[in-house]
């Protein structure tokens, strides 16, 4: 049971890591970049997405695809 905690961990830690790392990636892109949570709706936008569509972030986060 012990070896499953820590297993658990180890992956929750990987996992973490890799989220750091992809919002690092969209944060620095210059380009107009959204993202999609896993049930299509729309979680992250970049400035420049809002600039090119018009919109604000309030009226296209949580919104559906």
């Amino acid at each position: 049971m012990l070896n499953d905690i820590r297993e658990r961990k180890k992956i929750q830690n990987e996992v973490d890591g890799i989220n750091r790392q992809n919002e690092l990636i969209l944060n620095t892109a210059g380009d107009g970049i959204l993202s999609l949570s896993s049930n299509g709706h729309i979680s992250f936008v970049k400035d420049a997405v809002l600039h090119l569509l018009g919109y604000e972030r309030g009226e296209l986060i949580d919104q559906p695809n």
